[in-house]
């Protein structure tokens, strides 16, 4: 069956009615943060299938080092949207690992208050969960890689989507880490609009120290703008025999904000990241914009007179 964007938007709504006026922390997040969100949602299931037990597969975990509190708030501008609720990474991953019974689910955040809020929220939806319990908690990224890495063994697949709010937080040394050992498929958020800016106006401070560290080196420094950047990043990833696939979100038009990098070492999972590169190239943000306002009556159609 193919994969309805509008349909999902409207199903994941549904799904959250029973936390939407909880008026508990809320993640911040613009409409076109939805795309990554709807990405994650699809490969959830397909990861499960392509690491599958005849390929010697036992074990299953969904990783979310970024998991913030559960719901985003949309922030913007527009009257019609501002304020809506959607389901942040950590519910959205819960409930797909769930319902593909994967083994296990790490969440983790290094501000407490929105993993005390995301137990909250999980223990009300156990309907959405299958009565399984998951265990949120308070770490840095640093940390959610040690976690992880002592985690990683023969039989066992990670997925892990990677979210930070800025791009500090993701050294490449710890990338590094992951990359190096076991089946861990990532997606990431590659902040292409907030590197391109630092990277523009670098010098010998703490911009200059930040981007070396991201990097892993110097080698920024040749790229001109954005898309040279991502470019550069994801040959570095590919340098460890992933692929990468990335879908470009953009604020408005041709304003792009960031890249969601999809890497896998899998052929299969290959194939399935193309198809969804396909579906997500179609989806963009005034769809998705439009399909808020369809869904919530602020609209008729998706396609006005």
């Amino acid at each position: 069956m193919a994969y309805d964007v509008v349909t999902n938007i409207r199903l994941w709504k549904d799904r959250i009615k029973h936390l939407e006026k909880d008026n508990l922390v809320l993640s911040t997040g613009g409409v076109w943060s939805i795309k990554k969100l709807l990405a994650l949602d699809y490969y959830l299931p397909a990861f499960k299938t392509i690491c599958s037990p005849k390929n010697k597969f036992k074990e299953w975990y969904y990783v979310d080092p970024f998991c913030g509190s559960g719901l985003i708030k949309l922030d913007e501008d527009d009257k019609d949207l501002s304020g809506q609720r959607f389901p942040g990474s950590a519910i959205i991953g819960t409930f797909g690992a769930s319902i593909e019974n994967y083994t296990d689910c790490f969440l983790s955040d290094i501000h407490e208050e929105s993993i005390e809020v995301l137990k909250i929220r999980l223990g009300k939806s156990q309907s959405l969960l299958k009565k399984k319990n998951y265990e949120p908690k308070t770490m840095s990224f640093d940390d959610a890689v040690d976690f992880i890495e002592k985690k990683l063994s023969f039989g066992r697949a990670f997925l892990v989507f990677i979210d930070p709010i800025g791009y500090k937080e993701v050294k490449w040394k710890l990338m590094e880490r992951l990359l190096k050992k076991g089946v861990v498929d990532i997606l990431f958020t590659f902040m292409t609009d907030m590197i391109a800016l630092n990277a523009a106006g670098a010098d010998k401070n703490l911009s200059h120290k930040g981007l070396n560290e991201f990097f892993g080196d110097d080698g920024w420094k040749n790229c001109k703008n954005g898309d040279e950047l991502l470019q550069y990043y994801r040959s570095k990833i590919e340098g460890f025999g992933k692929k990468t696939y990335p879908i470009g979100i953009y604020k408005k038009g041709k304003t792009k904000l960031y890249d969601l990098i999809l890497a896998t070492r899998s052929t299969g999972g290959g194939n399935v990241l193309r198809n969804l590169q396909r579906i997500m190239d179609k989806t963009n943000t005034e769809s998705i914009r439009t399909a808020f306002k369809v869904i919530s009556g602020k609209q008729h159609q998706l396609f006005e007179d």
